[in-house]
């Protein structure tokens, strides 16, 4: 009996402060659906049609700290499948396609590290999974997760680190970690989205 392919969705998750306009979107060449999170001066919610049928949810708060932000991000995405994203990225046109292809080529991935094109990884350039040490060799831009795999094991950014805590980084790092240490099939692919 032949499977049945599953079409999974694909949603980047963009953490900003302070964005006045929507130029961010065209800036970091935004061509699938998006959640933005723009830590601001108020609490509002909007959603903007893009290309080709494809959406932005914009959601604008007054919530400060870079964790809180991603995981309000992760909360209010629908996706399968999420890409963590800063508001300095620009992403490749394909960047779904190939996000949506790595996980068909191995599909016991619960989340999958890619490369960047501005940053050498430290990764080996290989598909491989890599060990607990070597997930503090990541950025989170680099950083896919099946959605449902990061919500059922009750998974999230440490509020306690990153941008806005006063404690430094590595929420990141903390947060592969933490799935790492619950058992999550973390694979590299050597392919570059952004």
């Amino acid at each position: 009996m032949e499977l049945k392919k599953v079409m999974r969705s694909v949603e980047i998750l963009l953490s900003c402060m302070n964005e006045e306009d929507y130029s961010i979107i065209s800036g970091s060449n935004i061509k699938t659906n998006t959640v933005i999170i723009n830590q601001c001066s108020e609490n509002s919610m909007n959603q903007i049609n893009i290309n080709n049928n494809k959406y932005v949810k914009w959601i604008n708060s007054t919530e400060r700290g870079l964790s809180k932000s991603r995981n309000m991000a992760i909360h209010n995405s629908c996706a399968d499948i999420c890409l963590i994203a800063d508001n300095d990225e620009k992403f490749d046109d394909d960047c779904e396609q190939k996000i949506l292809k790595a996980y068909e080529d191995l599909p016991d991935a619960d989340i999958i590290i890619f490369d960047l094109h501005n940053k050498p990884t430290k990764l080996k350039p290989k598909i491989y999974l890599p060990k607990r040490l070597e997930m503090l060799r990541v950025c989170s831009c680099q950083i896919t997760f099946k959605r449902a795999s990061i919500i059922d094991n009750k998974l999230i950014f440490d509020v306690k680190l990153g941008a806005g805590t006063g404690n430094g980084a590595g929420e990141e790092n903390k947060f592969l970690l933490d799935c790492y240490d619950k058992g999550l099939k973390i694979y590299h692919v050597p392919e570059r989205l952004q």
